[in-house]
């Protein structure tokens, strides 16, 4: 009988992990072909299945958020993008310590992560308001 996600539950977590692995595969190749439209769902996917596997307080789980934070970013979605960087960040700031040097390139501020995109942003998304 398939879980909620979509696996067989016999399937363990051999299964979920190939799985899992095969669904990463399928968003960056999405991503690689501009189709960021279509990765969203998928990235998703990835987002819910970390937080019921490994917890809403894992750093995979972190990096997901952060991840899917930049494919809003890259969609104009910017409240959502905004929303998932700071969790990302809390979630990192909690687990790991603020300011620890262990924290993924990009991630460590906000500020960072937005003042390397290319395009304009609205002044408004940024981790003081």
């Amino acid at each position: 009988m398939p879980s909620a996600l979509g696996w067989p539950k016999a399937a363990g977590l051999a299964g979920l992990l190939a799985g899992l692995w095969c669904v990463w595969l399928a968003a960056a190749a999405l991503e690689a072909k501009g189709d960021n439209i279509q990765a969203v769902p998928v990235w998703q996917k990835i987002l819910a299945i970390r937080e019921q596997q490994l917890g809403l307080e894992h750093p995979d789980t972190a990096a997901s958020l952060n991840r899917l934070a930049f494919l809003y970013l890259a969609l104009g979605r910017y409240g959502e993008a905004q929303t998932l960087f700071h969790r990302s960040l809390a979630i990192y700031g909690r687990v790991l310590g603020q300011g620890t040097p262990t924290l993924p390139a990009g991630s460590t501020t906000l500020p960072c992560c937005i003042s390397l995109w290319p395009r304009p942003l609205p002044p408004n998304l940024c981790c003081n308001g």
